[in-house]
C-alpha cells in the first residue's frame, strides 16, 4: 500500500474510442492488487478490475479541456482509456500504477499474497493437478529405448531444466555431461514428447558451442543414441529453428549450428522465425494499428501486412507442421533447437504436440503442455512477459504467439 499515492478520484470518465458519447463516469480505486472502476450509473452500475501485474504500460498524455487523459494498456491487449479531472491526481495516479505493475520484487506479485478461502490440505492437493510423469507415462515411458535420469537432480548439469529428464536408454553419465559442456547453458538434447506408435521422438536442446570447426566426441554419441532410440529409421532431423544467417552469426561467437560432417546420420533444416526483439516490434506495430479509430479496410490490411505478425505466425506454425509431419507420417526422430532453446524451441515443440495428440487439444493438456514444454525447461516468463521491473529489451510476445497458433 505504501506504492498507492492516491487511493480514489471520482469523477474519472472511462472513454470510448469509437463512440465519445457512450463514455462512462465513475469512481477509480487503487488497491495493493487492482486497479477498479465503479461506474457511478446507479442503473447500469458495473466494475472493471484490472490486476496490475496484467497493465503492460501506462502513458500520461498531454491535459485537454476536457482533463488529463491517462492510457493504460494490458497484456491481455485491453486498453483503458480514462480522463481525470485534476493534473495533480492523474499524475499520482501514474506514479502508482507505474510502480504496482512493475514490482522490483517476486515477492511482491499478486501469487503470494492471494489468499483463496480453500482449506490448506486442498491447497496443497492442487499442487498436484499437474503431474507431468502421469504424462510421460502416457506416452509410455520408461521403456526398453527411453530411461529417466535423475543426472540433473539439485540442477547440476543445467539450471534452468527440470530435475528428471528423459534420455536414451543407451545415454551414459559422462556423455550427457560432456554434451551439456558442448551446448549453450548446459542444455543437452533431451525428450520432450515420445510418439509409442512408432517410436519416433521429439527432443529439444539449445545450440551447439560449435563456432566454426569445433566438435564434441559426446555431444555426436548424444544424438547417435536418440536416433538408435528410434528402430524403425536411419536417420533424423535436426531442426534450426533461426533464419541461416542468426545461426551463422553465432558462429563468430563460438556458438552456432551442427556440422553434418561430423554427426552422422542427420538431416539438418533452418525454420526462419525471428528472434525475440523482431517478435516484440511486430506486436507494437500491429497493437498500434488496433488503436487507430475508424481505419478503413485497406489501411487495416496495409498495416497489418506491414507488422509482419501473421508472417510470423505463420513461421510457427510451419515449423510445427514440419516436425508433426516428421514424427507422423515419416515416422523419423527430431532435435529441435533455437539459440538458447527456450523461446522459439518451446514454441514450435508445442505446436508439434497440439498436432500430433488430442490429449494437448483439452483443458487440462494445454495446462499440462504449458507446464512440460514451458515452464519446467525454463521459459523465462517474468522476462517476457515483463512481470518485475528489468530490461524491457527483454519482453517478447512468446506465449502469445503460442496461444495465437492453438487459436489458427
Amino acid at each position: 500500500m505504501e506504492h498507492i499515492r492516491l487511493p480514489k478520484v471520482e469523477n474519472v470518465r472511462l472513454l470510448d474510442k469509437v463512440s465519445p458519447r457512450r463514455s462512462r463516469v465513475g469512481i477509480l480505486y487503487l488497491t495493493a492488487t487492482h486497479s477498479i472502476f465503479v461506474e457511478s450509473e446507479a442503473a447500469g452500475r458495473s466494475e472493471i478490475w484490472v490486476l496490475h501485474s496484467l497493465v503492460c504500460s501506462v502513458e500520461k498524455q498531454p491535459p485537454t479541456s476536457s482533463g488529463c487523459p491517462l492510457l493504460v494498456r494490458c497484456k491481455n491487449f485491453q486498453v483503458l482509456h480514462f480522463s481525470i479531472p485534476r493534473e495533480p491526481d492523474c499524475h499520482d495516479v501514474y506514479l502508482s500504477l507505474l510502480r504496482l505493475s512493475h514490482p522490483e520484487s517476486f515477492v511482491e506479485l499478486y501469487c503470494f499474497s492471494y489468499k483463496p478461502n480453500v482449506v490448506e490440505e486442498e491447497r496443497r492437493q492442487d499442487w498436484t493437478f499437474v503431474d507431468l510423469k502421469a504424462d510421460y507415462s502416457r506416452m509410455g515411458l520408461p521403456n526398453s529405448l527411453w530411461k529417466l535420469s535423475s543426472i540433473n537432480h539439485h540442477y547440476k548439469v543445467s539450471s534452468s531444466y527440470p530435475a528428471d529428464l528423459f534420455v536414451p536408454e543407451s545415454a551414459t553419465p559422462p556423455v550427457i555431461v560432456g554434451s551439456s559442456k558442448f551446448r549453450s547453458r548446459g542444455r543437452f538434447p533431451v525428450l520432450s514428447y515420445y510418439s509409442k506408435e512408432n517410436h519416433a521422438a521429439i527432443c529439444r536442446s539449445s545450440q551447439p558451442l560449435s563456432g566454426f570447426s569445433a566438435r564434441c566426441m559426446e555431444d555426436e554419441q548424444m544424438l547417435e543414441a536418440i536416433l538408435r532410440s528410434n528402430p524403425r529409421s536411419d536417420f533424423m532431423y535436426v531442426v534450426d529453428t533461426r533464419p541461416k544467417l542468426n545461426a551463422i552469426a553465432n558462429r563468430a561467437a563460438g556458438k552456432g549450428y551442427e556440422n553434418e560432417d561430423n554427426y552422422s546420420n542427420i538431416k539438418f533444416q533452418f525454420m526462419g522465425i525471428e528472434n525475440i526483439h523482431v517478435m516484440r516490434n511486430s506486436q507494437q506495430k500491429m497493437l498500434e494499428l488496433c488503436e487507430l479509430r475508424s481505419p478503413s479496410m485497406s489501411d487495416f490490411l496495409e498495416g497489418l501486412e506491414s507488422s509482419g505478425w501473421l508472417r510470423h505466425i505463420k513461421a510457427v506454425l510451419d515449423a510445427g507442421i514440419f516436425i508433426s509431419k516428421a514424427i507422423a507420417e515419416e515416422g523419423v526422430s527430431v532435435l529441435v533447437h533455437c539459440s538458447d532453446g527456450w523461446d522459439r524451441t518451446a514454441q514450435v515443440c508445442s505446436v508439434a504436440c497440439v498436432l500430433l495428440d488430442p490429449f494437448y487439444r483439452t483443458l487440462k493438456g494445454l495446462m499440462v503442455l504449458i507446464e512440460k514444454d514451458w515452464a519446467s525447461f525454463g521459459h523465462k516468463f517474468s522476462h517476457r512477459c515483463n512481470h518485475l521491473a528489468g530490461d524491457p529489451k527483454e519482453a517478447s510476445p512468446i506465449i502469445d504467439q503460442f496461444l495465437e497458433c492453438v487459436w489458427q
